[in-house]
């Protein structure tokens, strides 16, 4: 999406294309020179969130065909994010051990009726006493898998208790970060925004163009015509102040000069635009 604003009306319109914006600023053209006069515009390239991708700035009429006076805006493209997940499916197959059943051979032997009933006897002993023997041949086995159970058990709470605080303390503090970086991210756009309309009022050459802008009247205008403008970076500076760090080109005396301009702003409550800058822009060479 693309946004034209109007310096000296404030007047904004808004459009789907490149085209558009092109043919738009051709109309426009056509129209300041028929009536003899000088229109400012502020170009914006925006994205789908509303981020700007581009600006630029022109003055009406142009010199040239709008093509060309454009050729270089309205071309950068959003970046788009994208994630891989990634799953990895873990099989395990558990494998079954069957037990082996122990045959007891059974001994025969041909005796008398006296004595039958003695064997009986003998073999209902040995199997009660084998019985009391299993049974205190396993209690101790036993004890030991309860207790190597709970031991397992107890281990796995404690983990999962440990992995659910980590969590939430990673949690806590992704989300605080987060908050931070978008109420950075809020507020050097809405400072950007302010020095784009700062600006062509600061290189109009008219003191009294700067009266909604500044803090103090200590800083003074320039004169030239201002071409492009280009974010480069922004930085925080002691008394909640914002240092931004633009590469612009200006037109002097039909020549075309690239500079980098550092403008520093605070928040004004009181300021028209909710921003003030708080000393004279300084120029340096670039690159």
């Amino acid at each position: 999406m693309f946004r034209i604003t109007n310096i000296q009306s404030r007047v904004q319109e808004n459009f789907n294309n490149r085209d558009d914006v092109l043919s738009a600023i051709n109309e426009k053209s056509v129209w300041s020179a028929d009536r003899g006069e000088e229109i400012i515009l502020l170009l914006e390239q925006l994205s789908d969130e509303g981020t700007v991708l581009d600006t630029s700035s022109v003055t009406l009429p142009l010199q040239e065909i709008v093509e060309e006076a454009l050729s270089n805006f309205g071309l950068k493209k959003e970046k788009k994010k994208f994630s891989l997940i990634q799953k990895k499916k873990l099989g395990n197959s558990p494998e079954e051990q069957e037990p082996l059943l122990k045959k007891k051979q059974s001994l025969t032997m041909p005796v008398s009726a006296p004595e039958k009933v003695s064997l009986q006897e003998k073999k209902s002993s040995l199997k009660n006493q084998d019985l009391t023997n299993k049974k205190v041949f396993y209690l101790p086995k036993l004890l030991m898998l309860c207790l190597t159970l709970l031991s397992l058990i107890f281990s796995i709470l404690s983990f999962s208790l440990v992995l659910n605080q980590a969590h939430k303390i990673e949690t806590t503090n992704y989300s605080s970060v987060k908050t931070i970086q978008s109420f950075n991210k809020i507020e050097s756009g809405e400072s950007d925004v302010f020095c784009r309309y700062f600006l062509p009022n600061y290189f109009s050459g008219n003191d009294s163009h700067l009266k909604d802008f500044i803090s103090s009247n200590n800083i003074s205008v320039q004169e030239a015509t201002l071409q492009s403008v280009l974010l480069e970076k922004v930085s925080q500076r002691e008394n909640k102040r914002q240092a931004l760090t633009y590469v612009i080109a200006l037109k002097e005396k039909d020549e075309v000069r690239t500079k980098r301009l550092t403008i520093i702003v605070k928040k004004a409550t009181t300021s028209r635009y909710g921003f003030e800058v708080v000393k004279q822009p300084k120029e340096t060479q670039y690159p």
